[in-house]
């Protein structure tokens, strides 16, 4: 079942990353609308973006657009696998969740996100305290195994981003 379900995601993913890498190739930059509420303060539903296909300077911190399943989301990245088993996974979260997305393999990672006017987006809010343990345990979790990673996020995302 595991192997069909990636498959079936690796389909979905197909196109989309087959029209960002032509548009990195001829343009550079995509233009896009948030949809959703998860980058709230800092972006808000409907507010138009550009998503830098060229910019690979990915240093947490920053707003990323990232492959999910058949959709793109901006999210900010948080922290980097640093481990030989870890080091090609990210995590990422949205400034209005309290938990962090599962971690992230760094082939979906499509390319920095600005305001369509070419400004750039301000810093995250402050973290609350379970944000900060959260993202420690998150970060631990994954270095040591990212299954368990995606276990953990997905779990506590259930208990607390309801």
């Amino acid at each position: 079942m595991k192997r069909r379900t990636l498959t079936r995601r690796a389909e979905q993913a197909a196109p989309i990353i087959a029209l960002a890498e032509w548009a990195r190739a001829n343009k550079g930059s995509v233009e896009s609308t948030i949809a959703g509420q998860s980058m709230l303060p800092t972006l808000s539903e409907g507010t138009r973006i550009l998503i830098d296909l060229n910019d690979r300077e990915f240093r947490p911190g920053s707003v990323m657009a990232v492959l999910s399943g058949d959709a793109v989301i901006a999210h900010r990245l948080k922290a980097r696998g640093r481990t030989s088993r870890a080091h090609e996974y990210w995590i990422f979260a949205g400034d209005a969740n309290a938990v962090a997305d599962p971690p992230i393999h760094v082939s979906v990672v499509l390319g920095r996100v600005s305001f369509l006017d070419g400004k750039e987006l301000p810093d995250a809010p402050s973290s609350t305290v379970l944000q900060r343990v959260m993202d420690v345990v998150i970060r631990a979790t994954l270095e040591v195994d990212v299954r368990l990673a995606r276990l953990f996020t997905r779990i506590v995302s259930r208990l607390f981003n309801r």
